[in-house]
C-alpha cells in the first residue's frame, strides 16, 4: 500500500469517527439487567443488554426503590421530547407462551395499555392490536396513533408501539418494550425500532445468552 493511499484511508475513517462522536451518535453507554442488578431494583428478574449514546436521557433504575422500567431513553429537541423508549418487565410464564390463557392475558395487558391512552391523551386511533411480526419474531404488539399536547412534548401527532417479548437466552422473564415517537422523527410504524435514536438504540438490543456478559 504506497503512503498516500494509506494516509487518504486514515483520513476517512478519522473523518467518519469524528462525525459519528461530533452527532452524539456513538453509542458510549452499556446498560445491563441480570438476576443480581434486577434484584437490586426489586424488579422482575430477567437478562439483557443495550447501549445508548451521549446525548439522550437515561432513567435509571435506583437500588431498594419502587422501579417501573429497567431503563427509559428520551430524546428532546428545544426542550420537546421527540422519542421515548421505555423497557418495562413481562413477567408471562415461558410454558404458558403458547396456551390461551397466555394469549388472553397478553391481549388484557395491551387492553389496559389502550385504556391508559384513551384517558390521557386528545385521540387515540388503534393501528392494530394482536400478534404480529416486531423484528424477527411474532409477538403481541399494540400500535396506536395517538396526538399528544401536554407540557414538555408540544402539540403533535406521535406514534406508540407496546411490544411483548418473550424472553430469550438466560432471561427469566421476558420484557414489555414501548416506543413513542413523533411523526416529525417517524412517519410510519415500520420505521419503529429502525430510525431514530431510539432505533439506533433498539437494534443494540439482545438477550443475555450467557451469565456474566
Amino acid at each position: 500500500m504506497t503512503r498516500s493511499l494509506f494516509g487518504w484511508l486514515l483520513f476517512i475513517l478519522v473523518f467518519y469517527s469524528c462525525e459519528e462522536f461530533s452527532n452524539g451518535e456513538k453509542l458510549d453507554h452499556r446498560f445491563v439487567a441480570d438476576d443480581y442488578r434486577c434484584e437490586k431494583w426489586g424488579m422482575a428478574p430477567t437478562a439483557f443488554t443495550l447501549a445508548y449514546m451521549e446525548n439522550i436521557n437515561a432513567e435509571l433504575p435506583i437500588e431498594e426503590a419502587y422501579n417501573q422500567n429497567y431503563i427509559q431513553l428520551i430524546h428532546e429537541e428545544n426542550g420537546q421530547m421527540k422519542e421515548s423508549l421505555q423497557i418495562g418487565a413481562f413477567t408471562q410464564l415461558d410454558d404458558l407462551k403458547d396456551s390461551d390463557f397466555a394469549e388472553k392475558l397478553s391481549k388484557d395487558l395491551l387492553e389496559g395499555y389502550l385504556f391508559d391512552f384513551q384517558e390521557q391523551y386528545a385521540e387515540t386511533k388503534v393501528e392494530s392490536m394482536g400478534r404480529q411480526k416486531f423484528g424477527e419474531r411474532e409477538v403481541f404488539v399494540l400500535k396506536t396513533r395517538l396526538k399528544r399536547t401536554e407540557a414538555g412534548v408540544g402539540s403533535g401527532y406521535f406514534r406508540s408501539l407496546v411490544a411483548l417479548l418473550p424472553p430469550e437466552g438466560v432471561a427469566k422473564n421476558g420484557v414489555l418494550v414501548h416506543f413513542m415517537i413523533s411523526e416529525e422523527v417517524v412517519n410510519s410504524f415500520e420505521a419503529i425500532g429502525r430510525e431514530g435514536k431510539t432505533g439506533r438504540i433498539w437494534q443494540s438490543f439482545q438477550f443475555l445468552d450467557r451469565v456474566g456478559n
